[in-house]
């Protein structure tokens, strides 16, 4: 009884999975400007925002308008950073492409997902998280490379910029810029 309750379970929870939308974007680039005491800006811009390509057009409209209401006019973000307070953000089209950018203070490292060991070691960024794997595409770091997924600068650096790929434009996936240029109007 309690492995068919189970086997239920399992199948709805995969049913979700298959039949939900998924957002994407091709790249991610970041930029940390430090203003002493650990403290700063973290601006974050998405390149080529998209939908899965396998959705259906109605697939696509759920997953633009789940970027309109959780993203931009919901709590999206602030629950991704909760230790740094949101300063604005926004869509916008940039070479045909839909893109995002928020802008976030924060207080100490952390609340930018910055780490130090001690005063006057390396600053680090992790691609590879829990969440979410980025690939490493450039910095005015140093990258750790395939088997050290951390950029590393030096701590006395006052601008960190990083840029990371999440997926290709070819792999699966559907431009959202078409939803974008409908809703704005």
């Amino acid at each position: 009884m309690m492995k068919i309750y189970f086997m239920r379970i399992a199948s709805f929870i995969l049913l979700l999975f298959m039949i939900g939308g998924c957002l994407t974007v091709e790249q991610k680039e970041y930029e940390f400007e430090l203003l002493g005491n650990n403290s700063g800006k973290l601006t974050i811009r998405y390149i080529n925002i998209m939908s899965d390509s396998d959705l259906s057009e109605a697939d696509h409209a759920a997953d633009f308008k789940e970027l309109i209401d959780s993203y931009l006019n919901g709590t999206k973000i602030e629950e991704e950073f909760v230790h740094a307070t949101l300063i604005s953000k926004r869509l916008y089209e940039k070479e045909g492409m839909l893109c995002g950018e928020v802008v976030l203070m924060f207080h100490d490292l952390a609340g930018a997902k910055l780490y130090q060991y001690e005063d006057n070691t390396p600053l680090m960024f992790a691609l590879t998280t829990k969440a979410v794997t980025e690939e490493y595409i450039d910095s005015n770091g140093k990258f750790g490379g395939e088997y050290m997924p951390v950029v590393f600068w030096n701590s006395n650096s006052k601008v960190l910029r990083l840029r990371t790929a999440l997926t290709k434009p070819e792999d699966s996936a559907f431009s959202l810029i078409g939803h974008y240029r409908e809703w704005k109007n």
